[in-house]
């Protein structure tokens, strides 16, 4: 009897252990993957938000951004990642010493970032947008969630200080591209980055991810996320315990700006102050769009976004 019952025991454990890598394969070519699914988000709200301000704001930026994009060329570059892929990256040339890295969010390209170049390009900068790993016109199997990211902005950091002798540099990342910005902060950079703008970031894969398999799926976190992360490390190249914006920010020393909107439904809001509270070194400001969706900060708050973001740049570039 006790030899059955081990067996069905070992048995038991053997199939939930199978049934878990399988779920966190699936999570990984589901949510990484660059023919995955994931950016198809399809969630019901419990709020459902009604602000005119941000339709309003939508339609007069649509108007700047086309009027730039038809106004300014564009030039493609690249670089290539330290795991061999070719990255693209794309620019306009404004003739000064200021450089604005804008980085776009999960399953993005740089050109939904084109509103965020006509800002500062408006206002005296170079602007360059990479697409990210595994987006857009860049190669990868899989994306980088800010944790592979950090390192090739580093090499569009080096791509700036070989164009230009003497830039000062801002990084302006949205959501997945925020948590890349502050993961990128809290690393060793040249004298010449001066500050970091995080939009919409969260505190870490595994947290968003946590949130996305109980808001998505209804699903508990483990064991799927940790053998989810185990696949990570193999197929993506890393692990969703070792990608911590939170862990970066700690150890940032540069200016950070932290932006969130109040009714984010992706990035959930409590981060903003999980983010804003470990940094301890270091110039700060949070900036909070109430009424708002995710990524909807600077169409809830218009021109306020922008005079708060310049305003912290000018004081502590």
């Amino acid at each position: 009897m006790k030899k059955v019952l081990k067996r069905i025991i070992g048995g038991a454990i053997f199939l939930v252990v199978i049934g878990s890598f399988i779920a966190g394969n699936y999570l990984v070519d589901y949510a990484l993957a660059r023919q995955g699914d994931g950016g198809n988000r399809k969630v019901k709200s419990v709020k459902k938000i009604e602000n005119p301000i941000i339709k309003q704001n939508k339609l007069l930026q649509e108007e700047k951004t086309n009027e730039f994009l038809n106004n300014n060329e564009v030039k493609e570059t690249s670089v290539v990642s330290d795991d061999g892929l070719n990255l693209k990256g794309y620019y306009y040339i404004n003739n000064s010493d200021k450089w604005a890295l804008i980085i776009h969010g999960y399953r993005d390209n740089h050109e939904d970032m084109n509103a965020y170049a006509q800002r500062y390009f408006e206002k005296g900068y170079n602007v360059l947008m990479p697409d990210l790993r595994g987006n857009g016109n860049s190669e990868g199997k899989y994306i980088g969630m800010g944790c592979l990211d950090k390192d090739d902005m580093k090499l569009w950091v080096d791509w700036i200080l070989k164009n230009n002798s003497n830039p000062e540099i801002v990084v302006h990342g949205l959501s997945m591209g925020a948590a890349t910005t502050m993961m990128l902060a809290g690393e060793e950079t040249p004298n010449n980055v001066k500050v970091f703008i995080e939009d919409a970031g969260f505190t870490s894969v595994r947290d968003i991810f946590e949130s996305e398999l109980k808001v998505r799926f209804h699903l508990p976190s483990f064991p799927i996320l940790d053998a989810g992360g185990m696949v990570s490390k193999v197929k993506a190249g890393y692990a969703f315990d070792g990608a911590s914006a939170l862990e970066q920010i700690e150890k940032s020393t540069k200016p950070v700006m932290f932006i969130h909107a109040t009714d984010d439904n992706f990035v959930p809001f409590r981060m903003l102050d999980e983010l804003y509270n470990a940094k301890k070194k270091g110039a700060k400001k949070k900036l909070v769009a109430e009424n708002a969706g995710h990524t909807e900060a600077k169409y809830a708050l218009g021109e306020e976004y922008w005079t708060e973001v310049f305003n912290f740049i000018e004081e502590n570039k």
